[in-house]
C-alpha cells in the first residue's frame, strides 16, 4: 500500500468523524470523493488520476445529491414554541389599535401584545388569525368566518319516515300553508 493510498483511508475516517459529529452533511461526500480515490489508488492509478477522481467525485456528489438530502432533513423538522401559533385563532383582550399602538390577545393562555397586519381595528372579543409573530408581537388579520349552510336536513317524525329540507333562515308561509312540504 503506498503513502498516497494511507492518505485517503486517513481522509475517509476524517470525514466520516466530522459528517457524525456535525449536522451540515457535507463531509460524507468527500469521504466517497476518497473511497473512489483509494480504490483507484489499489488498481495502480497514478496520483493525479487518483486526485481528478477525488475532486470529480466529490464535486457531483455534492452538488448534486446535498440538495436533495438537505430537502429531506428539513422537511422532518417540527415547529416548535411560537412557531407553531402562526395561523392559529386567537381572541382579542384589548383594543388593536396600529394608530394608537396599543393591542393585546392571549394565545394558549399568554397575552402577547397585537399589531394589525390590515388598517382594521379590532376590538376586545374579537376573533382574529396570527399571520405572523415577530419580538414579542403577534400581527394579526380579521379570523375567517364559517358561513352556515343555506338549507339543513332535518326529520320530520309526524309526516313520514325521511327527511326533507328546510330553508335555515326563516320564511313566511304563503297564505297560511306550511312552508315546507314533505315530498309525496
Amino acid at each position: 500500500m503506498t503513502a498516497l493510498s494511507f492518505f485517503w483511508l486517513i481522509l475517509i475516517v476524517l470525514c466520516l468523524v466530522a459528517e457524525a459529529l456535525t449536522q451540515g452533511v457535507t463531509a460524507v461526500w468527500f469521504a466517497a470523493g476518497a473511497l473512489v480515490a483509494l480504490l483507484s489508488a489499489t488498481i495502480g492509478a497514478t496520483a493525479w488520476f487518483q486526485w481528478v477522481n477525488f475532486l470529480l467525485v466529490s464535486g457531483l456528489l455534492l452538488s448534486s445529491t446535498r440538495p436533495l438530502v438537505r430537502a429531506y432533513l428539513d422537511r422532518r423538522t417540527e415547529l416548535m414554541n411560537a412557531g407553531r401559533l402562526v395561523g392559529s385563532t386567537c381572541k382579542v383582550t384589548e383594543a388593536i389599535d396600529n394608530v394608537a399602538g396599543t393591542g393585546a390577545v392571549v394565545i394558549d393562555g399568554r397575552t402577547w401584545a397585537a399589531r394589525a397586519e390590515c388598517t382594521v381595528r379590532f376590538e376586545p372579543g374579537d376573533e382574529v388569525r396570527i399571520e405572523r409573530l415577530g419580538g414579542g408581537t403577534a400581527y394579526v388579520v380579521p379570523a375567517p368566518v364559517e358561513e352556515p349552510e343555506a338549507y339543513e336536513i332535518i326529520p320530520d317524525p309526524e309526516a313520514f319516515d325521511g327527511v326533507y329540507f328546510e330553508r335555515s333562515e326563516p320564511v313566511p308561509p304563503p297564505d297560511g300553508e306550511l312552508a315546507a312540504q314533505p315530498p309525496e
